[in-house]
């Protein structure tokens, strides 16, 4: 992907699946999935000097939905490393000139 060339603003988000590495059938290029945010768990946590942090992540019922084929959670619930190119600025430009108009 380097020599390649990676587009300005773009991030590339690789996820690897829950299994050990013998059992990872491969890569696959994904989009963005959504999970289910009723799983989501916010835990207040103390670093090695006692400093408060907070992780954020899922319960593991999460895992027993069925994601939506082409996402990361896709290829991560079948064994496969997720890469996702991800753009930096998500602003929704049509949005936006629709909401200054709004506001003027």
């Amino acid at each position: 992907m380097i020599a390649a060339g990676i587009p300005k603003n773009t991030v590339i988000n690789v996820n690897f699946p829950a299994c050990a590495p013998d059992d990872v059938l491969g890569i696959r290029v994904t989009r963005q999935g959504k999970r289910n945010l009723g799983f989501l768990r916010v835990d207040e946590r103390r670093d090695g000097r006692g400093n408060p942090y907070f992780w954020i992540g899922f319960e593991r019922a999460a895992a027993l939905e069925t994601p939506e084929e082409g996402t990361d959670l896709a290829a991560l619930a079948a064994r496969y490393v997720s890469v996702t190119p991800l753009r930096l600025d998500r602003t929704d430009e049509a949005f936006s000139d629709a909401l200054t108009d709004m506001l003027k």
